[in-house]
């Protein structure tokens, strides 16, 4: 039997997350991460959604124009 992953905040460490289905938040620290970025990438790149959010607005990019809007964020 396969136990489930523990994700814990790349940011401060925390293990005592919100768990949602493709990602959780910390509480300590008030920011979101998906899931995908924390199986695939070294903690050190891990950007939370706020902050790639960040990144497509500092481009002057509209998430809301493009077809595919929800997994816009996920992509970067």
């Amino acid at each position: 039997m396969m136990s489930e992953k523990k994700y814990h905040c790349p940011r401060c460490g925390n293990e005592e997350i919100a768990d949602y289905t493709d990602s959780f938040d910390c509480p300590s620290c008030n920011l979101e991460f998906d899931k995908k970025d924390c199986d695939e990438l070294e903690e050190s790149q891990i950007l939370s959604v706020e902050e790639k959010l960040g990144i497509i607005k500092g481009l002057g990019l509209d998430i809301n124009k493009e077809t595919n809007s929800s997994n816009y964020s996920r992509d970067i």
